[in-house]
């Protein structure tokens, strides 16, 4: 469950104040109405401008000058996790296995995802066996593999395998939290 809403605030620097030595500019949050050349107008900015300093609970980097086109981007992408009660580490994940913003959101908005709990690691000093053999539990269990299987086989069946070999074919990932994001082609 989210406890959270992601964010992303960008602070606004006018190019021309800042070469003659002034700071002039403000912090903006990002969101999917997000009107650069309104926010440029409220804060007085007639020149360039560029981002002098960002803040967000998502695991990303924004370039100092990043253009109108990759704010707005980032803005959906802040609406679209928070629409849908994306967790941060789910969307960190979804963000990390893409390589383009505008395919992440549609994967968050469309739910072409599936998320496994492997509870109850808690990622301190987990190692990646350790979460794939907690997938190869959480998928036997709920795929029901070995449902039809003789108690005395269930024994000898290696699950860390399992859970390696279907993360090796699936595009996905662990979160933070010790979840597995799976993304539906």
């Amino acid at each position: 469950m989210k406890t959270e809403k992601s964010y992303i605030r960008v602070y606004l620097t006018d190019l021309a104040a800042y070469n003659d030595g002034f700071l002039k500019g403000d912090w903006v949050e990002l969101h999917k109405n997000f009107d650069l050349a309104s926010e440029l107008e409220t804060l007085n900015i007639k020149s360039e401008f560029f981002i002098s300093d960002f803040e967000t609970n998502l695991n990303i980097h924004i370039c100092e000058y990043a253009g109108m086109d990759e704010l707005k981007q980032l803005g959906e992408l802040v609406d679209a996790i928070n629409d849908n009660d994306i967790d941060s580490g789910v969307a960190d994940v979804i963000i990390g296995t893409e390589y383009n913003l505008n395919k992440a959101i549609e994967i968050i908005k469309d739910g072409d995802f599936m998320l496994y709990e492997l509870n109850p690691y808690n990622n301190k000093g987990i190692t990646d066996e350790d979460l794939d053999e907690a997938l190869g539990y959480c998928l036997v269990e709920e795929c029901g593999v070995l449902d039809d299987a003789p108690d005395f086989v269930k024994g000898y069946f290696d699950y860390q395998s399992y859970g390696h070999d279907v993360r090796s074919e699936m595009t996905g990932d662990y979160t933070k939290d010790g979840k597995y994001f799976v993304r539906l082609d």
